[in-house]
């Protein structure tokens, strides 16, 4: 089996498992929505119970509070216990407790755990001259029951709901996966053996047709047919085609390769071009042991010219030098940008003496290009930096550092002048071990 032909049949093993995720997904979604609503539910519930109890604190507060100052007032301990007991029976109520100048003088209940509501109230005794305060009643009402409440109902709420969400749910499971999924699992099976340069028969579903009542899959079937047969009679016009377009694609692409090679701003061979000249030149003189020499050049202050004219102007300025470099070398040299204001002169079968006398006709031509910006004249001067290879074996890497070290000399002597790498004889050699000479 192709590897291609696996990958297709685990893609269709996995189709499968489409009955699995719309399992899932109903479950969930069912789930989601009765947790939700029973959410609500249950939160409602609670806030009833909690209106029940305040309604029971708020009828303490109204009809009971005053009779019972009037015997906190007189000390009629009996009628006190017999009105605490009387209100510790009724919901939620746990505990109460009637304490004087903040000492506990009659309880009733217990003091409950857990999640509880307490209020206090202050029993003032009406005389008929003014109101005294003879104490406090401390209120104590238990959570537990309504809590113990939810929970009963979440419980039984959740269960029956997880049992007809799953009934719903393995019912939908099976009718999805008779009526949808295995008429899918063979439309994908016909499409995996499909074979164009064979006799096409075509694909049909095992089940009744019914013309009057075209649904989803048989308009994928008939668009599967179509489609298919249209292919075969248009494999050999296709055929065509991508052979057209394969020679089109071929022409761009050498096109795309010609401009990658190409500084686009000057015409020149750009950095990757020059290098494959160079690693081309550099074999050339290991075999036949020909001499090369580079020249790097640079446009002296070219970042003044930037920022004083615009980097338009900086463009048209490197266009010039681009089209006075090709004007002056010889077919036989590589002329390219390295990149910024920086060009490079590969001269094969040349010498330092060949390489400074083109560097001396390039500065020379340079020295009259003239541009022209806000009525302002522009003159360039270049700085030249010369290295040169004659030994049978060279690396072009070598050469052009060596090009680009004696440019940096040329920069630091002050511009517009040529250097010419050479290194001293070892005897004559205490100090840097290289030197530069001005042309």
């Amino acid at each position: 089996m192709q590897l291609s032909d696996y990958k297709n049949s685990s893609n269709i093993k996995r189709a499968g498992k489409i009955n699995n995720r719309l399992l899932i997904a109903i479950i969930l979604f069912s789930l989601v929505i009765t947790l939700l609503t029973s959410a609500v539910q249950l939160y409602i519930e609670f806030n009833d119970d909690l209106e029940h109890i305040h309604a029971q604190f708020d009828q303490i507060e109204e009809l009971h509070l005053k009779p019972l100052a009037e015997h906190v007032w007189n000390f009629y301990d009996e009628m006190i216990m017999v009105q605490l007991q009387a209100w510790v029976e009724l919901p939620a109520i746990e505990y109460l407790e009637v304490s004087i100048d903040d000492h506990r003088g009659w309880k009733a209940g217990i003091i409950p755990q857990g999640k509880t509501i307490e209020k206090s109230y202050n029993l003032v005794y009406s005389s008929p001259h003014r109101n005294i305060e003879v104490g406090t009643l401390r209120v104590i009402a238990s959570l537990n029951e309504t809590y113990l409440s939810l929970t009963k109902k979440l419980a039984f709420i959740l269960t029956t709901n997880i049992i007809k969400i799953f009934l719903v749910a393995l019912f939908i499971f099976f009718l999805f996966h008779f009526q949808v999924t295995k008429h899918l699992l063979h439309i994908a099976n016909f499409t995996k053996d499909l074979n164009l340069d064979k006799s096409f028969t075509p694909l049909k579903l095992s089940r009744k047709s019914h013309p009057t009542r075209e649904d989803e899959l048989d308009k994928i079937v008939l668009a599967i047919n179509n489609r298919t047969q249209a292919l075969k009679n248009n494999q050999d016009y296709l055929e065509d085609r991508i052979a057209e377009r394969t020679k089109e694609l071929e022409e761009q692409k050498r096109i795309a390769e010609n401009l990658a090679r190409t500084d686009s701003l000057t015409g020149l061979k750009n950095r990757r071009a020059f290098f494959e000249y160079g690693q081309i030149l550099e074999n050339q003189t290991t075999r036949y042991s020909h001499p090369f020499s580079i020249i790097v050049l640079d446009i002296d202050h070219f970042k003044k010219i930037n920022d004083n004219y615009g980097h338009e102007t900086g463009d048209e300025v490197l266009i010039a030098l681009a089209k006075s470099l090709n004007a002056i070398v010889r077919s036989s040299d590589i002329l390219g940008r390295l990149g910024g204001e920086e060009f490079a002169i590969i001269m094969p079968h040349a010498g330092p003496e060949e390489a400074a006398i083109m560097a001396e006709r390039i500065k020379a031509a340079v020295s009259e290009i003239v541009l022209s910006k806000n009525e302002q004249k522009i003159q360039l001067t270049i700085s030249f930096g010369i290295a040169t290879c004659n030994e049978k074996r060279a690396f072009f890497q070598e050469v052009l550092n060596n090009a680009d070290k004696a440019l940096y000399q040329a920069k630091n002597s002050g511009r517009n002048t040529i250097r010419i790498y050479q290194p001293w004889a070892a005897e004559k050699s205490p100090g840097s071990g290289e030197q530069y000479l001005r042309i």
